[in-house]
């Protein structure tokens, strides 16, 4: 068991050195993923302002709610965090395995790939929150200092949640489709 954690942080100190390497890597999978597109990655930023848009026009319910808009931005900019990271664990060793089996990298490298993939979208979906929340004249408050403490305890959080499910989809390769049923059930709820 001692040599179980003892393999482990070293993974983790090899896997954070290698700092370089994960983040260009995800930078490169956002291209690549945008390579042949007009826009490129602005497409993760219309693809929030328009997901955002139709809760905020369409399912006008906020009739009344101060702010409403203001919720709506921040409230899907974290969720999608979520459900990105979450979705993409699971399938993240499998995916990845060709890759795992042929380089002596640390599994960390992989983990920290996703989790900075993950952020750099986050990033444009941040844009479209922060263009929401100026036409929206919320004003900041104390009250938006624990909502960074929040969102930090959350970026903080992730790799430890992407071993879990990037874990739990290479052993029970059913989870993928019971994490994705249930993150779209916790959209609509």
């Amino acid at each position: 068991m001692l040599t179980v954690l003892r393999n482990a942080c070293s993974d983790i100190r090899e896997g954070l050195r290698l700092r370089h390497l994960w983040l260009e890597l995800a930078r490169e999978d956002i291209g690549d993923q945008h390579r042949r597109t007009t826009l490129g990655p602005l497409w993760l930023l219309i693809n929030y302002l328009a997901f955002a848009g139709t809760f905020i026009f369409l399912f006008h319910r906020g009739e009344g709610i101060p702010h409403y808009a203001a919720y709506v931005a921040t409230g899907l900019l974290v969720w999608f965090y979520i459900m990105e990271t979450t979705s993409h664990s699971v399938t993240l060793f499998v995916r990845e395995e060709a890759l795992i089996k042929g380089t002596p990298l640390p599994l960390t490298v992989y983990v920290m790939r996703l989790l900075m993939q993950s952020l750099i979208r986050s990033g444009y979906a941040l844009l479209g929150c922060c263009a929401i929340l100026l036409f929206s004249d919320v004003a900041l408050s104390p009250g938006a200092l624990w909502a960074l403490l929040g969102a930090f305890l959350i970026i903080l959080s992730t790799p430890a949640a992407i071993i879990v499910f990037a874990f739990l989809g290479a052993y029970f390769p059913d989870s993928q489709f019971i994490v994705s049923n249930f993150m779209r059930l916790g959209m609509f709820l």
